[in-house]
């Protein structure tokens, strides 16, 4: 961790970056992984980049290169690609953007389709292996 108090005082990890969010009674709720971060102290927020993973409970899985966690609003954004895989419905979603609160459980994808997947289709369907 390296502490620059600049202009605007920030903290930068250089070299990944984990962090683990909590229920009220004390439960993992989600995960956070990124090779690169920094915090800026004033505003309360976090940019993360270089290999940026979000996990929940669930399943849910989001992989970006480029994420904001606004810790004052519990929320998390980008404008960059991002890949969703969703357990239930058991799905993968591509698109450019993506807002989410910081626990994970409402996920909005801001544009999906072929344009952001190479022209393939926005989502795969994985049948039940019950099947």
């Amino acid at each position: 961790m390296l502490r620059y108090l600049f202009d605007t005082p920030r903290v930068e990890f250089p070299n990944t970056l984990h962090v683990d969010f909590y229920d009220s009674v004390a439960n993992v709720e989600s995960q956070l992984f990124a090779k690169h971060g920094w915090y800026k102290e004033y505003e309360r927020k976090v940019f993360l980049s270089d290999s940026v993973i979000v996990f929940n409970i669930k399943k849910d899985t989001l992989w970006c290169n480029e994420l904001w966690w606004d810790q004052n609003a519990e929320t998390f954004s980008t404008d960059k690609p991002v890949k969703l895989s969703q357990h239930d419905p058991r799905q993968i979603l591509y698109g450019q953007g993506l807002r989410s609160d910081q626990n994970f459980k409402n996920i909005t994808i801001i544009k999906t389709g072929k344009l952001y997947n190479d022209g393939h289709e926005n989502f795969i369907n994985v049948p039940d292996s019950s099947y």
